[in-house]
């Protein structure tokens, strides 16, 4: 299976900004919304089928993620990032805004878990970083932003990965946390990151990933 990695926090602590170092040729970003990278992004393209060229593809549904998946080691993609994946849980809910009854949250819970089965599937050198939102639950515990209790009830998407960074920001910077507290769900496994607060590199932390697990896949630095 691909290595699924999540990365949470709230709005504007730097996200989308960690991905500034990857090199565009060996990377897809799935945008759910529209929008421009917060860095000099010029050698991010949209994705063009007929040339097979580019880095930047724009859905907002599950099926899409997962027919993206399906085609990255076509076309010599390293990494697959979706950012925010809360947006495409959003779509699903307002498609099915008319749709009354417990069926419609049975049925979201089961399209997240396709998209983690289809990363399960896909190359074992691959690595699939879904960029989501965090929520506060009444007890005060940091949570994946999802649509509410009932899909609560039903799946904790944190549980499905070994690796889970946090983001916080402060004036010295935007900053990955790589373990937690018992307030939230940041972990990491044991040994693959000496300190608790690292910047806000996806290219460095994939490097690490890489090096922890053996994978002879890294991207090459932008030239």
């Amino acid at each position: 299976m691909a290595e699924p990695i999540m990365v949470m926090a709230k709005s504007g602590q730097g996200k989308s900004t960690s991905l500034r170092n990857l090199n565009p040729d060996e990377v897809m970003v799935i945008q759910p919304i529209k929008k421009r990278l917060p860095f000099n992004a010029s050698g991010w393209k949209k994705w063009d089928k007929e040339t097979s060229t580019g880095s930047i593809f724009q859905t907002n549904t599950f099926d899409g993620v997962i027919a993206v998946l399906e085609r990255m080691n076509q076309v010599g993609k390293k990494i697959v990032i979706i950012d925010d994946f809360v947006y495409i849980i959003a779509q699903r809910v307002m498609n099915d805004i008319d749709i009354k009854g417990f069926d419609k949250w049975t049925e979201l819970a089961a399209d997240f878990n396709k998209v983690m089965k289809k990363i399960e599937e896909i190359n074992d050198n691959m690595r699939v970083y879904i960029l989501t939102h965090t929520d506060t639950d009444d007890n005060g515990l940091i949570k994946m932003k999802t649509a509410g209790k009932l899909i609560d009830n039903l799946l904790t998407p944190e549980g499905m990965f070994n690796i889970v960074l946090g983001m916080t920001k402060t004036e010295a910077g935007s900053f990955f946390i790589t373990n937690g507290s018992t307030l939230d769900p940041y972990k990491t496994p044991m040994g693959m990151f000496k300190e608790k607060q690292i910047p806000n590199d996806l290219k460095m932390v994939d490097d690490v990933i890489c090096d922890f697990y053996g994978i002879d896949n890294k991207t090459t630095p932008i030239s």
